[in-house]
């Protein structure tokens, strides 16, 4: 059984107590006879032998009233025991579950709530009116469980009234991974149109930053150009991200250096993402003046960024295309210590009806290549680390002096983030990103601070 909207199915559920006599013993369960054999319906192998279980399921009182996961084989047993006091109960206490079967543990998340939900549903009904321990609403029970069996492998959702005053009711909602860090060199792609998700409630922050949200400009620069403040940005950034409107890549630059991953072999073997790839970088609305001023690159030998599209494929009854084995020669081509530059280079002939930030772009995105990071480290701290001794670091008059020499405007993050690198590695992108210059000024800013080394890793 495959995964139902997105969630994965549940193979059965069932309500089990503490009897005063008998012990742990399963009251309702569905499908019929999937934990317990029945009279009524003959099962080959229950799933799961409830037997070896049952400690766990309808545990002590130390492991009740909190969310109990059991991997079984393969199968994930999942249920929120519940032990209530009372000196109406044979022995003051009365113990509950309602256990739900899944094919495995991957992608249960969303039950979770749902499955804590429904406990604490069912003991408040209990402390009103004694539903559960009330003999008599044993068919009302499974009835209740065989519609919301039935209701959440076909909706998601389920709505099941109870009495005048009670009704089930949940819906499975994806649990998101927590957005990712963000620093001021990530560049934020969109995967929707963000403009048409404006709204008159929106943030101002938000709605300053969409306009400049492209695939080419940094989160640093959007929000300088936005003139926003650079925490709010990456804040709303982190919101569209969370939300799948965006990811996030690296600012492309000649300067970079890139390698392939094994993944890389998929662009020939898997035919919908050539033609996907192919869609993503060829231009096909360039007027001829853009195309003629697209067509010859100019290369920046100081490794600044690639700032205009690569393209001519514009031309009528221009068809000309890579083949899957002419990319894969190419993304293979990108290797350790080949800046992008020199690799451009070396392919320019190829490159003369694509676009060269998409086809990188792309290639980071499908994980066939990744990006090679460069990483300032001072060499006196390397040293001093493993010697357990001390090592003389600029002062801020030092570094406002270096800063002035190299033409750099002075700012408090770009002050900081230069006195960051004598104590620990520093990206060389994010320093270029909080001083807001370019790859080369940066360099040369450090090394007449210090013995410093590039490290690419």
């Amino acid at each position: 059984m495959g995964n139902v909207n997105g969630f994965p199915p549940i193979l059965g559920v069932f309500y089990a107590i503490f009897h005063p006599t008998q012990g742990s013993k399963v009251v309702c369960q569905i499908p019929d006879g999937s934990v317990i054999p029945t009279s009524t319906v003959e099962v080959e192998e229950p799933l799961l032998p409830f037997d070896l279980l049952k400690n766990y399921l309808i545990p002590k009182s130390s492991l009740c009233n909190r969310l109990v996961g059991i991997k079984y084989k393969e199968k994930y047993i999942m249920g929120y025991p519940v032990n209530i006091i009372g000196q109406d109960y044979e022995r003051n206490s009365f113990t509950f579950n309602f256990v739900f079967i899944f094919p495995s543990a991957e992608g249960v998340g969303p039950y979770e709530v749902a499955i804590q939900r429904l406990a604490k549903m069912f003991t408040a009904l209990e402390h009103q009116s004694r539903f559960l321990s009330n003999p008599h609403n044993v068919y009302r029970i499974d009835s209740i469980l065989e519609q919301m069996f039935q209701d959440l492998n076909n909706y998601s959702e389920c709505q099941i009234p109870i009495d005048e005053a009670n009704r089930v009711n949940i819906k499975l909602f994806p649990v998101l991974e927590p957005p990712p860090n963000i620093e001021g060199h990530h560049v934020p792609i969109p995967t929707v149109q963000l403009s048409d998700l404006r709204d008159e409630s929106w943030d101002p922050t938000m709605d300053r930053i969409i306009p400049y949200i492209n695939g080419i400009n940094s989160v640093r620069r959007i929000s300088d150009m936005a003139e926003a403040d650079f925490s709010f940005t990456k804040e709303c950034i982190q919101y569209l991200i969370h939300y799948d409107c965006v990811i996030l890549i690296g600012i492309v630059q000649f300067s970079n250096i890139y390698a392939c991953s094994p993944n890389v072999r998929n662009i020939a073997t898997d035919a919908s993402m050539y033609r996907e790839l192919c869609g993503f970088i060829y231009q096909k609305t360039l007027s001829n003046n853009r195309r003629s001023s697209n067509s010859q690159s100019s290369v920046p030998s100081d490794g600044d960024h690639v700032s205009t599209p690569l393209s001519a494929s514009s031309i009528p009854g221009y068809t000309l295309q890579l083949s899957p084995a002419e990319v894969l020669k190419l993304y293979c081509s990108l290797r350790q210590g080949v800046n992008l530059c020199t690799w451009y280079t070396e392919h320019a002939e190829l490159f003369r009806n694509i676009d060269l930030r998409r086809f990188l772009t792309f290639g980071v995105i499908k994980e066939l290549i990744h990006r090679v990071h460069a990483f300032q480290i001072y060499e006196p701290w390397i040293l001093a680390a493993r010697l357990g001794k001390s090592y003389h670091v600029p002062g801020d008059f030092v570094i406002r002096r270096a800063l002035e020499e190299n033409d750099i405007q002075e700012t408090l993050d770009g002050i900081d983030a230069v006195r960051k690198c004598f104590r620990v590695p520093c990206s060389v992108d994010a320093l270029c990103s909080d001083l807001r210059a370019p790859r080369a000024k940066v360099v040369k800013l450090l090394r007449g601070l210090g013995e410093f080394t590039i490290i690419n890793r």
